[in-house]
């Protein structure tokens, strides 16, 4: 569950 809340944060600042 972590690793989604964790994904969904970094996603939009990793495609930044």
């Amino acid at each position: 569950m972590a690793a989604i809340a964790i994904g969904t944060f970094i996603y939009p600042f990793f495609v930044l």
